[in-house]
């Protein structure tokens, strides 16, 4: 978050690359018969989910090798072994990537869009 204008643009490009995949599908429902076996609310809801676990993902979970990795290297790891701390909560915590978070946030609304988008059903 040094540049506080390249981190605001990339959350911005996160949302809206995260909501153009649900006009994408609304379009495909709406012009044709959908997709085999999903119904669009479905559609919708697996989605959400797949967006949600993938915003975790990169906000928690990332850079935690390139952590560890640039720790070993330079000989620093040592200090996250012997912090009175469980190592894996220390570098899960200490690698949070907070241009995801809004990723996690739409995943939220995609699998609960009855009551905050009630224009996609």
């Amino acid at each position: 978050m040094a540049y506080k204008w390249n981190f605001i643009i990339k959350m911005v490009a996160i949302v809206f690359m995260d909501l153009i995949g649900p006009l994408v599908i609304f379009l495909i429902y709406s012009t044709t018969s959908g997709i085999a076996g999903w119904s669009f609310e479905q559609f919708i809801l697996f989605q959400g989910i797949l967006t949600f676990v993938i915003g975790i993902g990169q906000s928690f979970f990332l850079h935690i090798g390139y952590d560890v990795m640039d720790m070993v290297q330079h000989g620093k790891f040592d200090t996250v072994l012997v912090k009175p701390f469980r190592p894996l909560v220390n570098l899960t915590l200490s690698a949070l990537d907070w241009e995801f978070v809004p990723e996690i946030f739409v995943g939220l609304i995609l699998i609960l869009r009855e009551p905050v988008l009630p224009f996609f059903v």
